[in-house]
């Protein structure tokens, strides 16, 4: 395996912090951060750091959701790995801002917020980090940093079999020949 750099860990927080002031754009009072597990933890993290507590009534959840396991491609259909952790008083009439790492195809995404409506939120929205998508279908309404290839990416959150999460810089994951 290679590990070929494409965004270096300042640009990631200057990434994040453009984010953020997306979000708080929104002006919303009553928001509610659910992060994705397990990559998109990394940019949820992030982001709470950034807004002041003091002037918005904030929680924060998590809702287990793969599509990868341990390949580079999506296996096209989502389990469930970590249930939604937050109970209805937490989401309904709140402002929802769901967050995970990166987009590709956006059925991670669509299953969250089937998930989060259910429990009846004032509005939902999602953010990414990284948008690979090539498509108009399913595009968050905030994003970090466009990719715009389906290269598979490593570091910030995103891993390949829970390697490489902890890389601060965006890596894009060369495999050799003969290697899985």
């Amino acid at each position: 395996m290679e590990l070929k750099k494409i965004r270096s860990k300042r640009y990631i927080c200057a990434d994040i912090l453009t984010m953020a002031l997306r979000i708080q754009k929104y002006n919303q009072d009553k928001i509610t951060f659910i992060g994705i597990l397990k990559g998109g933890m990394f940019t949820t993290y992030s982001l709470l750091k950034l807004f002041s507590s003091e002037k918005k009534d904030m929680r924060v959840g998590h809702l287990g959701l793969s599509s990868y396991k341990d390949g580079a491609v999506s296996a096209g259909r989502i389990k469930i790995t970590y249930p939604l952790d937050l109970d209805e008083s937490c989401i309904e009439g709140r402002d929802i801002w769901i967050i995970d790492d990166v987009v590709d195809s956006g059925l991670t995404l669509e299953v969250a917020k089937n998930i989060v409506s259910g429990y009846n939120p004032s509005t939902i929205h999602t953010a990414v980090l990284v948008d690979k998508s090539l498509s108009l279908v399913g595009k968050p309404d905030v994003v970090g940093y466009s990719y715009g290839e389906l290269r598979f990416l490593v570091g910030c959150g995103m891993g390949k079999g829970e390697k490489y999460r902890h890389l601060e810089s965006l890596y894009e994951l060369i495999e050799n020949e003969g290697e899985e």
